[in-house]
């Protein structure tokens, strides 16, 4: 299988899945041989992502634009708080890009997924909150406060939806308005990056094969898979903890190569 195709695959799932994208994509390419071949790849298989986000939402997203449309006031105020909430990480991300991309070593990422396993282990799973609110009930300043979480999963390893996932419960988001919530929060983040690749390298689009063209179809199925899956797990009380096991147990792996030099 092209190397595309698994990075495509992986892109996919860790996206939405707690488990950090970017840790596992660092590890692979630093460990088992998968390169990179530019941040256009890296773009156009977030591309994918995206995607898998409109698909699975399509309903909710067409009554959305239809409420912002017919300027409703509940669709109204879950622009405003996405909005908020996306400021933080974009402010992170361009001011501390040299120092984040310092941080792109499995040591960095172990701690990553430390820290991550913590978040997931601390996330309410079910309808276990006493109360239950919509996006719509946020305040600006609880939305501020999971885009501040975002920008903290900018560290490699550090799950961004199961940190916003995190958040997002604590503050009483039912477990649906969680997942949008923290799905739809990635919507700019991915077309930001993607201009801002074309912006500055325009011949790389230029590049795209059909094994880039598998690689985009596997991040968006993949990726598709993965919001269903944890939109069931959130609502019920088993399974989403499972993946605190991972993040623990792939922590400690990269912890006992990096001590024994394997």
């Amino acid at each position: 299988m092209s190397q595309v195709w698994w990075l495509g695959i992986t892109q996919g799932l860790t996206e939405f899945l707690p488990v950090s994208s970017s840790g596992h994509l660092i590890v692979l390419k630093t460990w088992m041989g998968l390169t990179s071949t530019g941040l256009v790849l890296e773009s156009w298989l977030h591309g994918g992502t995206l995607v898998a986000i409109l698909v699975a939402y399509r309903r909710q997203m067409t009554e959305f634009i239809t409420g912002l449309w017919q300027k409703r006031p509940e669709s109204l105020r879950e622009l405003g708080r996405l909005t908020v909430a996306t400021i933080p990480a974009v402010v992170l991300g361009f001011g501390l890009s040299d120092w984040l991309g310092s941080l792109a070593i499995p040591l960095m990422v172990a701690v990553g997924w430390m820290a991550t396993t913590v978040v997931v282990w601390a996330t309410p799973v079910g309808h276990s909150t006493l109360k239950v609110r919509d996006i719509s009930d946020l305040h600006l300043l609880e939305a501020l406060g999971i885009g501040i979480a975002q920008g903290f999963a900018l560290w490699p390893g550090l799950s961004r939806s199961g940190t916003t996932l995190w958040v997002s419960r604590r503050f009483g988001l039912s477990p649906e308005a969680s997942a949008r919530f923290s799905f739809w929060m990635a919507i700019p983040t991915v077309l930001g990056a993607m201009t801002l690749t074309l912006v500055q390298d325009p011949q790389g689009w230029g590049r795209i094969s059909s094994s880039w063209a598998v690689g985009f179809i596997l991040s968006a199925v993949s990726g598709l898979f993965a919001i269903k899956w944890i939109r069931s797990l959130l609502a019920t009380s088993t399974g989403y903890h499972r993946f605190g096991w991972y993040t623990l147990l792939a922590a400690t792996a990269v912890l006992v190569v990096l001590w024994t030099g394997a």
